[in-house]
């Protein structure tokens, strides 16, 4: 792992810390402006995967979250199918 990115700079440091991960940040847009991310895996609650999923997707990088069919994933489909979204093969 290359970053963390958490809103808590308590937990953010304190995790960083822990696993060595070198580089933290509180700020969403400043974690996906690092040029060597190639994943970004999103660890929120559910109902808030959608911004960062798609902010992601924008920013070009492969996404990672627990999204839960029954939440959003029909709504993810229908958004990224209104917006162009491609849907890129991971094999």
């Amino acid at each position: 792992m290359l970053a963390l990115c958490d809103i808590d700079p308590k937990r953010l440091h304190s995790a960083s810390q822990q696993f060595s991960i070198p580089r933290a940040t509180v700020s969403f847009g400043e974690l996906l402006a690092m040029p060597d991310l190639d994943i970004i895996d999103i660890c929120t609650p559910p109902a808030l995967h959608l911004e960062p999923s798609f902010r992601s997707s924008d920013a070009d990088r492969l996404i990672a979250t627990e999204l839960s069919a029954r939440v959003g994933c029909y709504r993810s489909f229908n958004t990224a199918s209104a917006t162009g979204c491609r849907r890129r093969n991971t094999s």
